[in-house]
Order: C-alpha cells, then structure tokens, then sequence
C-alpha cells in the first residue's frame, strides 16, 4: 500500500487508507446486490486539495486518486488492476451544526429523482446527448456522526469542468444550464407528488426562517446590503435608490419571510438553493473547431429547500450570467426554460392541467424579483472575488471587525460587480422591489 499527498495539502486524520477501503467496499457492497462479500484491497492512495484556499466558505474539499482491487464473489476479474478518483468533501463543523438538506438529497431525494428520469427515458428520450439527464455526480458515501462527510463520484473524470465565474456565462453556457435546472425542478415536481412525507421534512430556506439568529447569514445579508448602499450612495443620480436600500436593511427579514413561504407559491419544486457558476460543471465538445457547452450537472446541495422556481431562476441569473446576455436576452433564457420544465413534465406523465403555465413561472419569478436583490448586492460580490482576494476569505472575514470593511472594500472594487449593481439596480427600481 501507497499513500501520498500533495505537499501543501494538511489532512484531516480520519482521511486515510483505511476510510478510503472502508466507503469503497460499502459502495460496492451496496451496488452488488447487497453483498458484504467484497473487499478493496488498496493499491494506492493520492491526496489533495480539490479546491483553492477561499473558493468554498462551508466545505474543505479533497480529490482521492485511488488504485485498487476488488476481491469476492461477486467481483469479475479480482486481479485487475482498478482506477477511481473521488471527492470528499468535508462540512466545516460550524456550518454542519446548523443543519443542512444535503444528506437527505444525497440518500434519497436525488437518487429518486433521477429514478423518475431514468423510468420515463425508458418510453422517451428526454436528452439531446442521453436518454437520462445527469444532474449530480453520484454518492459512494455520506454520513453525519458528528462530521458531516460526502464521498462523491469526481466529475472531472466525466469530462465535466469549472466555468469563469469571474466573467460569466454567455449564451449558450447559460441555455444549457436553465435546460438543466428546468429538468430538475420538473422531477422534484414529480418527486413532491410521490413522497410527500419526505418533502414536507426537508428544512425550510433560511430565508423562510429569518436569518436574524443566525450570524453568518446576518453578516451575508445585512452587510451586504449595507456596503452595496454606500458604494451606490456615492453615484450620480442613485441617491433614491441608495435611500431605498438603506430602508430595506431593516425590512428585509419580515419581506424575505412573506415571500419565501411554500403556502405562497403557485407550484412547488426542490430548489437547488445555491445555484451560481462555481456549483455548476459543465462539459463541452469541439464543434467546427469552436468550444461548445454540451451539458450541466449540479454540484453542493446543502441549500436545497421547497419553494418557488423563482427563486433558483433570479439566484442564477443575478449571480452567474455576462451582463449582456441579460440585458439582451432575458426573456428568451426564462422561455428557454419553461419550454422544457413544460417539456420534461409531459414526459414524465403529468397531466396537462397540472402543468404550469408561461404566466405562472413568470409570476413566481416576479414575485421572487427580492432575491435578484439579494443576489446582487449580497452574493455576487462574493462569487466575483479573484483567487487572489480569496485568498484566507473565509465566513469570519465578513464578521471580525477587524477585517470586514477591508473584505467588503475588496469584494465591491470589482468592475463586473459595479456594472451589475448599476443595471440590476436601476431595473429592480422600477419594478418597485426597493420599496419594502
């Protein structure tokens, strides 16, 4: 047995040989038809760090290259030589005591999901490249005891890649991945009218709650908020805006939790919660010698909560998409993805009546035009962070007094940043989110 680790990588000291043995025999174990004949035998074992040093606030993610053999009854060839990489991504436990969806999105509500895609591909093709569409990399292993670790299927070796998050995603990038996100809220439609107990036990947005208690999503929002008012504050003609958001500072909870409510909305999906370019992947195909995106898959479940399309549709948008693609094509993204929540609904049996309309979904958007808000002046400063200004960012970054104003300074000296603001600022006016 060989075990190696990149040099700047510092392991936790769970993460070894032995828990890599462990969850490899429990996946196969599992995937044989239950057997618990089957064991790995550990070849080799390389470490390192998945992501760079602030590029995740609630996770330490880590890549395991693994060679290995399989020996049991059940195993063909238990002398080959076998390949795997994972993902281990390991919850920071401050994040992990205040709860999360995740480990049930992982242990039944995705796998379900994608059951309900599989049987209804099986009668149609659904896909323009597959017949089921793939939306998250696949679970070898999770658990909550007090860690709170995934061992997750590495997409990379799929051919699936990180998008800029720093420039945006153009046209066709964002297509492909409102395809996706209309597939996924259609099966958890679908998924909500065969296991409404399990719904109906998923925790409520944060959002949904109120975020006063909670100090981290208090740093998020009210300091948000608060910075983006006086970066604004200081532009030509923006003085009634800036008045405006100043006064939403104080209403923003009570709005958040009337807007948030699952009673309020017309149709109800599991949203992603967290849908912004770092947790999508992508993989392309050269097509005449051009780069073209091909398909999505979701990555990070952990603000999965039921509610409203709306939200997912406005989180993206604001927070992942090039400003001109928005200005020019808005409407033509949001019928992109109803053609095929409409779409992926008929094919998996809805009944027509049941299907919500063009008006509906852009009634749920609109209503959820607050998170748009949101999206712009708490969380896409975040995600436009360069590596260098990432560098040691972390949730305490935004809430040491010490060290918040010179972060905030940072996150708002961002050209795309400003020029979002300005534009998203101005629409969101008019359409009278601003007066909470």
């Amino acid at each position: 047995m060989c075990t190696k680790q990149a040099e700047s990588t510092l392991l936790p000291s769970y993460l070894n040989e032995d828990f890599i043995k462990d969850t490899l025999e429990s996946h196969f174990n599992g995937a044989l038809n239950g057997s618990n004949n089957n064991k790995v035998e550990i070849l080799e074992c390389q470490f390192e760090r998945a992501t760079a040093e602030g590029e995740n606030f609630c996770s330490v993610i880590y890549r395991a290259k693994i060679q290995f053999r399989l020996h049991g009854a059940d195993a063909k060839n238990s002398n080959e030589k076998r390949k795997i990489t994972v993902i281990v991504k390991d919850v920071l436990r401050e994040i992990a005591e205040l709860g999360s969806n995740e480990l049930a999105m992982y242990k039944h509500v995705l796998p379900e999901m994608q059951k309900l895609l599989d049987q209804a591909a099986e009668k149609s093709e659904i896909g323009d490249a597959v017949a089921a569409p793939k939306f998250y990399a696949n679970c070898y292993f999770c658990e909550r005891n007090p860690r709170e670790i995934y061992v997750l299927e590495d997409l990379y070796d799929a051919d699936y890649r990180s998008m800029n998050r720093y420039v945006g995603l153009d046209l066709e990038e964002t297509k492909v991945v409102l395809k996706k996100l209309a597939i996924f809220h259609a099966a958890s439609m679908k998924y909500i009218e065969k296991f409404p107990t399990e719904s109906a036990a998923l925790m409520p947005s944060t959002l949904d709650n109120g975020f006063n208690e909670d100090v981290f999503f208090n740093a998020i929002v009210v300091g948000g908020i608060t910075a983006a008012t006086k970066v604004v504050a200081e532009w030509e003609n923006f003085e009634e805006i800036a008045n405006k958001m100043r006064s939403t500072v104080e209403n923003f909870d009570a709005w958040a939790k009337r807007v948030m409510r699952p009673e309020r909305c017309r149709f109800k999906v599991i949203t992603h919660g967290d849908l912004w370019a770092n947790n999508v992947l992508m993989k392309y195909a050269i097509v005449d010698g051009k780069r073209v995106p091909q398909d999505a898959v979701f990555v990070d479940f952990q603000m999965d909560f039921v509610g409203s399309c709306g939200y997912d549709l406005n989180f993206f948008l604001n927070t992942s998409v090039q400003l001109d693609v928005l200005k020019l094509h808005r409407y033509e993204l949001l019928r992109h993805y109803y053609a095929h929540l409409k779409n992926t609904l008929q094919i998996l049996g809805t009944e027509e009546s049941d299907i919500p309309s063009w008006q509906v979904v852009m009634e749920e958007v609109r209503d959820l035009e607050l998170v748009s808000y949101y999206a712009l002046a708490c969380e896409l400063p975040l995600c436009c962070m360069d590596r260098q200004g990432s560098v040691g960012l972390t949730l305490n970054s935004l809430i040491d007094p010490t060290m918040k104003e010179e972060t905030r300074k940072n996150m708002f000296a961002n050209k795309r940043v400003l020029e979002m603001l300005r534009y998203g600022l101005d629409r969101l006016n008019e359409l009278g989110v601003l007066d909470l």
